[in-house]
């Protein structure tokens, strides 16, 4: 079977790709998300800083999506 992804996710890391090969099992197209628990202590947001508020993070993105 060939497989063609441009980010095939943890199958980098675990190398479980061929679902025939780890028993019907991969880590094909699967991420590893990170939690929104106690985010919003986590302020500024942005790899600038640019976002003080979660508020500001929405705003943005509702101007982004028009």
């Amino acid at each position: 079977m060939r497989r063609t992804s441009s980010d095939p996710g943890r199958a980098l890391l675990t190398d479980l790709w061929h679902t025939r090969r780890t028993g019907g099992k991969d880590d094909w197209n699967k991420f590893d998300v990170p939690g929104l628990r106690g985010l919003r202590h986590t302020a500024p947001y942005f790899h600038n800083n640019s976002a003080t508020t979660l508020e500001e993070v929405v705003d943005h993105y509702i101007e982004f999506s028009r």
